[in-house]
This record gives structure tokens, sequence and C-alpha cells, in this order.
């Protein structure tokens, strides 16, 4: 191994460590300072997705899915013909799920992105930044519960 992996190595391992201890060196017990809980039952995990589509013909949808593979999938398209059903899945493939959302870095995302800005450029280069409204757009929304943590 080179002299520089390494150091790049110590390196790594120095950060690491670091984000493992709290300020006083004792373990964390959550995934950063609002994070979920380092340890926890599968069974105490629940994952929710609700879409709502807005103004206009469609419909909604939501998802729900629990540690222990149950789940629920309701829909309305058309609004008013609501149809739901109820389904599993297995351990792993929940533990694939919560994964992705480990993966994505769901968890150290904002909770919300309530205004969106756009950019205009004037023809003598002035750049000017204004809020972007759209009342009748859908929105999705994800919620995860661990626990007494939650997370949307």
């Amino acid at each position: 191994m080179s002299k520089y992996r390494l150091i790049l190595s110590l390196l790594v391992l120095m950060f690491v460590g670091r984000e493992l201890l709290s300020e006083e060196g004792a373990p964390l017990k959550t995934l950063g300072p609002a994070g979920p809980p380092l340890s926890y039952k599968i069974e105490d995990v629940t994952i929710q997705l609700v879409h709502n589509a807005g103004y206009g013909p469609g419909g909604g949808y939501s998802i729900h899915v629990h540690g222990d593979g149950t789940g629920h999938y309701w829909f309305s398209q058309p609004p008013s013909l609501p149809q739901e059903w109820d389904f599993s899945l297995s351990r792993p493939a929940v533990v694939d799920l919560l994964n992705a959302f480990y993966k994505a870095r769901f968890f150290d995302l904002s909770p919300s992105y309530p205004q969106q800005f756009g950019l205009a450029v004037s023809k003598n280069g002035t750049v000017t930044t204004s809020e972007t409204v759209t009342p009748d757009a859908g929105s999705t929304r994800i919620r995860i519960k661990i626990g007494s943590y939650e997370r949307t």
C-alpha cells in the first residue's frame, strides 16, 4: 500500500470515527443530531408515501409499508371511485426499501421545500430572482416513522 493510500485511509477513519462519537466522546444513539436511532426493531418502522394530484381530473394515492411487511395501497382515479387493497412484502424487501432511503440520504434532507425560485437575466445582464408560484400543483410527501422518531 502506498504512503498516500495509508494517509487517506487514516483520514477517512478519523472522520468516520469522529462522526460516530458525541462531543463528550460517548457513542451516538442517533444518525446525526436529528436523525433516526442507530438501533431499532424492524417492526417499529412505518414508511408512508402520500401523493395529492392537485386540481384537475386525476386522483391521489397513498402507500403505507410497515416493518413487519404488511402494506396498504389506496388510490382514487377518478376521485369519485376510490380503490384500495392490502399487500405484503418480505422482510428483506422492507430492509431493501429502508436501505434505499438511507442511500439517498433521506434523513439529511430538509423537512420541506415550500418556496421555489426562478432566475431571469435581462438584456443588460442583470439577474433577477423571483418566487415561482404553482397553486394547483400536486404534491408528494414521504414520511418514515421509527418508534417515536418521525421524518417527513
